[in-house]
């Protein structure tokens, strides 16, 4: 299981990481593992993370590697990192992505600014991505206007190799 969580301390801001857990069973009991991701805005300052906040982490095994998304929203970005990598593509609906070539991590970003190319205009929070009978993917998630579920082949994604994108034809 993974999930959201802040790295120990006192003062729990910029402290999110993912975590993961085991079990025998669905039902329990679950030990405590290693983070498999944490993103430090320093890697010499282990102890503040880019993100106060992450949400609804989802891993995808494509081309080779283990492919973690998750979401957060701005407000809980570190400034410091915002300052660091700007302000683009960086919105409420800003899709996040890392790699690793094992499930029990690390995870690697993909880039410095690491957000799926497209999300940040879909609109969507908390963006899962979903397999289709076709075998081609596309994007899913809570519409901040309408607050409704949309899952709708309404986004599709492209993704070949190491280029993904979610694709926005809003008219």
């Amino acid at each position: 299981m993974f999930l959201t969580t802040s790295l120990k301390g006192e003062d729990l801001f910029n402290k999110g990481c993912i975590g993961q857990a085991v079990a025998d069973r669905i039902d329990g009991d679950y030990k405590l593992l290693p983070p498999v991701l944490v993103p430090l805005l320093d890697k010499n300052n282990p102890q503040e993370s880019i993100y106060a906040e992450l949400e609804r982490p989802q891993i995808i095994y494509r081309n080779g590697k283990y492919n973690l998304f998750f979401s957060t929203g701005v407000q809980h970005l570190n400034p410091k990192w915002i300052k660091k990598v700007g302000r683009e593509r960086l919105t409420e609906s800003s899709l996040y992505w890392y790699t690793s070539d094992k499930i029990t991590g690390p995870f690697e970003p993909v880039s410095e600014k690491p957000v799926v190319q497209g999300s940040e205009n879909t609109g969507l929070y908390g963006t899962s991505l979903i397999e289709g009978l076709d075998g081609n993917y596309f994007a899913c998630g809570t519409d901040f206007q309408s607050k409704t579920l949309v899952v709708s082949p309404e986004f599709p994604v492209i993704w070949e190799g190491n280029h993904l994108e979610i694709i926005v034809d809003r008219k």
